[in-house]
């Protein structure tokens, strides 16, 4: 609606318009390409912060929060009766030893798995013995093994002593300490 001392100018800015994006067609397409390029930027970086959020809390669900020592099976069994409790997971780990140069320690864990994962079977069967093992398939190509399940492998124990123990399983390590 125009007034009656305004003049209708509508049609004249149109027209300015239209010969100036006709005349600067490459301004124009600059000017489109960074407004796609900062919008694909800003979703870009809010995608990425959400999904490290998820990746942490997928990594923190299998973690465990507390680590407690020196328990006994009485006790334990007390453990999981305790409702705030989500998963326990009793193991035993060894003295450190040298092989080869490298540094090892053998740890114990038993075959329920939980919530919290260490490692995942590739194949044969979880140990159910005292003398049976899982090797991790990183650990045996380190000590350049080339192992069957039913070999025997021969490692060292605390002290100077060494123990054969019977290769039960493939494994792929999914945390620290297997």
């Amino acid at each position: 609606m125009t007034w009656p001392f305004e003049n209708d100018t509508s049609a004249i800015v149109k027209k300015l318009a239209k010969r100036n994006v006709s005349s600067n067609r490459i301004f124009c397409l600059f000017n489109v390409l960074t407004i796609a390029l900062a919008i694909s930027l800003i979703v870009g970086i809010s995608l990425f912060q959400q999904g490290s959020k998820i990746s942490e809390q997928k990594i923190l669900n299998q973690m465990q929060q507390a680590t407690i020592g020196g328990l006994t099976a009485e006790q334990i069994e007390v453990l999981k009766k305790e409702p705030n409790l989500e998963d326990i997971v009793p193991y035993k780990h060894s003295d450190s030893f040298l092989m080869d140069g490298i540094k090892f320690e053998a740890v114990y864990m038993p075959t329920g798995f939980g919530i919290i994962k260490s490692y995942e079977l590739v194949s044969g069967t979880c140990p159910e013995q005292y003398n049976e093992i899982v090797i991790d398939k990183n650990v045996q190509l380190e000590l350049g093994y080339q192992l069957n399940i039913g070999d025997t492998i021969t490692l060292p124990t605390a002290g100077s002593k060494t123990e054969d123990f019977i290769y039960t399983i493939r494994s792929t390590c999914l945390s620290n300490g297997v």
